[in-house]
């Protein structure tokens, strides 16, 4: 795994954000952490004040999608949790359940962001 170096800007910026994923708010070794383009470039939205920081789970998962389409895969994966736990995986239990916690989070996460106008309360360049 790749290990960001450091860097006083942005160790300052991630401090700024709370030492956290901005998305599930797990504590993340700033080393570790990644830096996401909040709306996608892909859609033509420019690298100025448009990052925040993710772990590498929830940059993984919302990849290219906008702020909508990532709530969506969200749910879609909450489902497949509970169909998993529906089929009696009890033998998955406790990380099924993890699963869930951390999707839970991370909608709280972008209901605040939709509260907030679509706009988390960081964004850097």
């Amino acid at each position: 795994m790749t290990k960001r170096k450091s860097n006083q800007v942005l160790e300052k910026q991630y401090s700024d954000q709370g030492s956290c994923c901005i998305y599930c708010k797990e504590k993340i070794p700033f080393e570790l952490i990644t830096r996401d383009h909040f709306k996608p470039r892909s859609s033509g939205n420019t690298l100025v004040q448009n990052k925040v920081f993710a772990c590498k789970h929830c940059n993984s998962i919302k990849g290219s999608l906008c702020l909508n389409e990532f709530m969506e895969e969200i749910y879609k994966r909450m489902n497949n949790v509970i169909i998993k736990l529906k089929n009696k995986k009890l033998e998955q239990f406790d990380e099924l359940q993890q699963r869930l916690i951390h999707y839970i989070n991370i909608l709280k996460t972008i209901y605040e962001i939709l509260e907030n106008g679509g706009s988390p309360k960081f964004l850097f360049t």
